[in-house]
């Protein structure tokens, strides 16, 4: 293989003496398994339960998400420990630390590891191996090296920052001084006893898959290469701990990987390079809120055209010196509405209201510094019913489309069905508010092999599809209830309910069937008031002896003239009569 690899000029000959090395101490180059080792359970459950504390300590307390605020990382730009166990080959050369690379730089040993074995970095790059923890690795590795428990917190850190290079960096000290003075004085003593015991079961996983950091290095140019290894949890070494644990936590995080090379001639398991997972914002086209925002668009248009109509009523209110029938302007939105916003609007508006009833309201709260978490509001219990209210536009539309077959009886119990669905909505909304759920269940599947991963986190539910459907069901049942109730009244009583006085072809279904005539009929003839009018789709303008009309619902206009012979009472004098 290796003969192959050298006559297709993926290898050099001679091989570079790191490769010689790998054969030497691993297998000939072409016949080594490289194979990825998961992170141990033990420790992605340690590190889970170290961020749950740390989450806790800065949602509970302000004082401590202060601190976590102004903790700097940036006082350094990378951490370079080298352990004590090299002291004595401080002053050898390095050559890289990249497994899959020949032997290249030639820095000074004791200035930091050069890069680890890495599938981003490319070969002869002289670079120190990366380590910027974040502050969250670096408080869970404090946390995991005993610094809550230790006597003296600042001498554990300062131990610690005796193996950096260069030592005498006092910004970057006390950045981790600060970080050990957090741990000690806002983690809770049962948190700290907890992680401690989770922690030496996670330490001894961990030890037992042997993660080693790798380096060529040789005493002097002419000297031969020789590998420096060591276990980042070496037990022998519990002072370079808080930063091995950083590599073991950032493993854990995805950050690194551990690889194993296994060989004829041995094996190693190395911790690969950093690499900086990917953040990028949602964008707005992937987000399913393009029916939302549209549907919000259509529900302002209803809202602003009822509005408008509702303004236009109170102006012929004052226009016929208050001469209307009061019971009428109580069907605006049942008779205007379907007039002139029609029912597929209004339709979409009451579906609308309805999901919006099925919906548990979450807030995202920013209270505590630097914390953000979703909190439940408190609703009055008097908007709640206000809300429940938004039930009833689906009625409105059930009641028109019912007249075809409830004719005049629709007056009888048209509001007796608004008035149930409202008042039950409410209660159950009072009394078994929706409630939302959350779940954190983190999955991953293969979109496409070596492309792409979907993963998914957990889901945040605040809608129930069974409420929606059983705000439908109180809607439906609501009417069939109260016609059949209505019906069945005036079968007991042996009676039948008077037909509408007027069949003009002006008005609408629900005009026809809801509108109280009984003040209104005068000659043979229905006057409509010219506020009731406009609920019904005619749009008048009273000039002199003429009443000009618009009518909406089919798109015409024609002209009342109006005899000044013909005696009127004062409040049909202002009205419009129906002729047709």
């Amino acid at each position: 293989m290796v003969s192959l690899m050298v006559q297709n000029v993926t290898l050099a000959s001679p091989l570079a003496e790191a490769f010689q090395l790998v054969e030497f101490l691993v297998g000939p180059l072409g016949s080594i398994d490289m194979k990825a080792i998961p992170c141990p359970a033990s420790v992605k459950q340690l590190v889970a339960s170290g961020l749950d504390v740390l989450r806790a300590v800065l949602a509970t307390s302000p004082t401590a998400s202060t601190l976590y605020l102004n903790m700097n990382p940036g006082s350094f730009n990378n951490l370079l420990p080298v352990p004590k166990t090299f002291a004595s080959q401080s002053h050898w050369y390095e050559y890289g630390g990249n497994i899959l690379c020949d032997d290249f730089g030639g820095n000074n040993f004791g200035q930091g590891w050069l890069t680890f074995t890495s599938r981003t970095y490319a070969c002869d790059q002289t670079v120190s191996a990366l380590l910027q923890p974040t502050k969250d690795v670096v408080l869970l590795a404090g946390i995991l090296a005993g610094f809550p428990l230790a006597e003296n917190a600042t001498l554990a850190v300062m131990n610690a920052c005796s193996l950096l290079w260069p030592d005498d960096d006092t910004f970057r000290d006390l950045f981790f001084v600060e970080t050990a003075t957090f741990l000690v004085s806002f983690v809770p003593q049962r948190d700290k006893i907890y992680l401690e015991s989770v922690a030496a079961t996670a330490f001894k996983d961990a030890s037992a898959v042997h993660v080693k950091m790798m380096q060529y290095i040789r005493k002097d140019p002419t000297q031969p290469l020789v590998r420096a290894e060591f276990d980042v949890l070496d037990a022998s070494e519990p002072g370079f701990h808080f930063w091995g644990w950083m590599y073991i936590v950032e493993w854990a995080l995805g950050n690194r990987d551990v690889v194993s090379f296994q060989g004829d001639a041995g094996s190693i398991h190395l911790v690969t390079e950093f690499a900086q997972t990917i953040a990028a914002d949602v964008q707005p086209h992937d987000l399913p809120t393009v029916l939302a925002v549209y549907t919000r668009a259509l529900l302002l248009y209803v809202t602003g055209a009822m509005l408008a109509i509702t303004v236009l009523v109170i102006a012929y209110v004052a226009t016929c010196g208050g001469f209307v029938e009061g019971s009428n302007l109580t069907k605006l939105n049942r008779v205007a509405g379907i007039v002139w916003i029609g029912r597929p609007l209004l339709l979409l508006r009451s579906l609308s209201a309805l999901c919006l009833l099925s919906t548990a309201t979450l807030d995202l709260a920013l209270e505590t510094p630097g914390v953000s978490y979703f909190r439940v509001p408190h609703v009055p219990w008097y908007s709640t019913i206000l809300s429940a209210g938004e039930a009833t536009w689906l009625v409105y539309i059930l009641n028109d489309i019912s007249l075809l077959w409830t004719h005049h009886y629709t007056s009888a119990y048209a509001t007796a069905s608004s008035l149930l669905v409202w008042i039950v909505a409410a209660i159950l909304t009072l009394l078994w508010p929706v409630e939302h759920r959350a779940m954190m269940t983190p999955t991953c599947e293969i979109d496409q092999m070596d492309f792409q991963l979907v993963c998914q986190s957990g889901t945040v539910a605040i809608g129930q599809v069974t409420r929606l459907w059983l705000l439908l069901g109180i809607v439906g049942t609501s009417n069939t209830m109260c016609y059949v109730a209505t019906r069945a009244w005036f079968f007991y009583r042996g009676q039948e309910r008077p037909l509408p006085y007027s069949q003009s072809f002006l008005l609408s279904a629900g005009s026809q069937y809801l509108f109280d005539t009984t003040h209104w009929i005068h000659g043979g003839k229905y006057h409509l008031d010219r506020a009731s009018a406009l609920l019904n789709g005619l749009v008048t303008l009273h000039w002199r002896r003429t009443i000009f009309v618009v009518d909406v619902k089919i798109w015409r206009s024609f002209v009342i003239p109006l005899d000044d012979g013909l005696y009127l009472p004062k409040h049909l004098k202002s009205a419009v009569p129906l002729t047709e």
